[in-house]
């Protein structure tokens, strides 16, 4: 029974498909029930844990969708137990049927928490900050049983509004970031050349700290990607910009600014530790680190400062 357990551990933890045990002698039936019926183990053994728990339960949940088109919202508990430790549990990773409408969220999450048996354990949620979940959240007050009326049950979720920020203030660094970007992608395209050169990050749109990410690993490769550059140039079709000085001192100065978000989104999406006690704390620093370069931007971070001076949090 022992090796069962630390077989089917292995497969969740590695993720594995039922059939990578056919090769094994073991047949992917028999997989899948071992999985499930352990799985049904830990469901009751957590279910106990939550039902004995005398205090309230703060929620977070997030929805996204895959380029497969399929919706799917997760929905993980946070709460302090009796030894005063910090716990997080996730205790729904399921498909959303589409529409995703508010009303339709608000009534996964409520069956979700009737699941589980605690509806009237919910302290607090927090949410992306968008207008659909401020109205999910309004159906929610309507079926839990919440303390202080629901005063404090809405939390917004600080990472996701830093991220709208950053994202609007992005929009008008098209230019130098751009010539960077397309070298880049330009290396990564090929396998040698990606080998031959430089293994930077690949920018991914609407995540602003990949931006990030990029920016501080290509500026160690300045030279490198300069050089690559004027290898290519020599072809009269070459389809790059060349990277100007200006566009490298721009580029540093935006590596710099964004570093400033990126370590407070780390700490934002902390979950053994209190985040929302620290938030103004962050927001001061971030207002700070931005006077350093307010003046000496160009007028390329103006943007970001007006969407942050009207954030609401």
């Amino acid at each position: 029974m022992h090796v069962i357990n630390e077989v089917v551990e292995y497969f969740v933890r590695a993720e594995h498909s039922f059939t990578f045990v056919e090769k094994h002698d073991f047949t992917a039936s028999t997989a899948k029930r071992d999985i499930m019926k352990s799985y049904k183990f830990y469901e009751e053994k957590l279910k106990s844990i939550l039902h004995a728990h005398s205090g309230r339960f703060c929620l977070t949940s997030d929805l996204w969708t895959l380029r497969n088109k399929l919706g799917f919202l997760s929905l993980t508990i946070h709460y302090i137990d009796s030894n005063w430790n910090l716990n997080k549990r996730v205790i729904s990773f399921k498909m959303l049927e589409s529409p995703h409408t508010e009303y339709n969220i608000a009534n996964f999450i409520t069956k979700e928490l009737q699941y589980w048996g605690i509806t009237d354990k919910i302290f607090s949620i927090t949410l992306d900050n968008v207008t659909n979940n401020d109205t999910a959240e309004m159906f929610l007050k309507e079926k839990l049983s919440l303390s202080l009326h629901g005063i404090l049950f809405q939390i917004r979720c600080c990472a996701h509004i830093l991220n709208i920020i950053v994202q609007d203030g992005l929009s008008n660094l098209s230019s130098p970031i751009e010539k960077i970007k397309d070298i880049v992608h330009n290396i990564n395209n090929s396998q040698a050349r990606y080998e031959l050169y430089i293994k930077c990050y690949i920018d991914v749109p609407h995540r602003w700290n990949s931006t990030y990410l990029l920016s501080d690993s290509t500026i160690k490769y300045k030279d490198v990607l300069n050089l690559y550059y004027s290898h290519l140039s020599q072809n009269s079709r070459c389809p790059l910009e060349k990277i100007e000085e200006h566009d490298w001192m721009l580029e540093k100065l935006v590596r710099d600014f964004l570093k400033v978000f990126d370590d407070s989104t780390k700490f934002f999406c902390g979950v053994y530790y209190p985040t929302s006690c620290r938030v103004i704390i962050q927001l001061i620093n971030i207002y700070a680190k931005y006077s350093k370069f307010y003046g000496q931007s160009f007028g390329i971070f103006d943007e970001i400062n007006v969407r942050f001076n009207e954030t609401k949090i």
